[in-house]
């Protein structure tokens, strides 16, 4: 099948094999048809999922642990203490506390206001402008800068001798928001345009091409408000035509 110039994949009911999956990254609101706004992101992984994570973690860690450490305790209450047992397990005991202090970590971080982000189009073309509206929600005044940014990065996936790792490098970053100001923190937008000459979004076996607004919200002695709102960057119009 060969798509006409001016018939995109979305007005197709199509998506290209090298377009990233969006299922879950933004929620069209009423008047969000055909690439048209207001579209209301969804961050890739909300505070909540990250405390489920991080407890299902630890719970595993330390619950494997706890074996070990109990037949250590017992050995020398017993008097049969084993030296070698007991240092080899220092190691994961530190582990087991890091991933205890990430769940305490996690749970404040759910108390923290939070942050909604609206975009003026559910996709953007390669040149074309963006713009992003954000609204904080609860105690606005805990935060004392709050900044958001466009990001464009790489993902590469490739097997080194039995293993295979995966490198991430960013090769986009445009300021969007760096709110200090009571007046500017709980609501504001700002306009960017995405680098004509960059890459739009991109998903193959090994490769992957990601565009995000990433956000951050510093907080004094507390968690900061972390997220990112993946988005889909299409290429130019003149380069839309895809073979089948």
């Amino acid at each position: 099948m060969k798509l006409s110039p001016n018939r995109s994949a979305r007005e197709d009911g199509a998506r290209p094999a090298w377009l990233p999956a969006t299922k879950g990254a933004a929620v069209d609101l009423p008047g969000a048809r055909q690439g048209q706004g207001p579209v209301a992101l969804k961050g890739s992984m909300p505070p909540l999922m990250k405390l489920i994570v991080a407890m299902a973690l630890a719970l595993f860690w330390n619950g494997i642990l706890a074996v070990f450490i109990m037949e250590m305790i017992t050995g020398w209450l017993r008097g049969r203490g084993d030296l070698c047992l007991t240092f080899f397990l220092i190691p994961f005991e530190v582990i087991g506390l890091v991933m205890i202090g990430a769940v305490v970590y996690c749970a404040l971080a759910c108390l923290n206001p939070r942050l909604d982000v609206v975009v003026n189009r559910v996709q953007v073309t390669l040149g074309a402008s963006i713009t992003v509206a954000y609204r904080v929600t609860g105690r606005y005044d805990r935060i004392n800068n709050l900044r958001l940014w466009l990001e464009g990065r790489e993902k590469a996936k490739y097997r080194q001798g039995t293993s295979t790792r995966t490198d991430t490098s960013v090769f986009a970053r445009i300021p969007l928001v760096d709110a200090t100001t009571d007046a500017d923190i709980p609501q504001g937008k700002a306009t960017a345009v995405v680098p004509e000459h960059t890459m739009h979004s991109f998903q193959s076996q090994n490769n992957k091409i990601l565009w995000v607004i990433g956000a951050r919200g510093q907080i004094t002695r507390w968690p900061d408000i972390i997220q990112e709102y993946p988005i889909v960057v299409l290429p130019h119009k003149a380069h839309q035509e895809v073979a089948s």
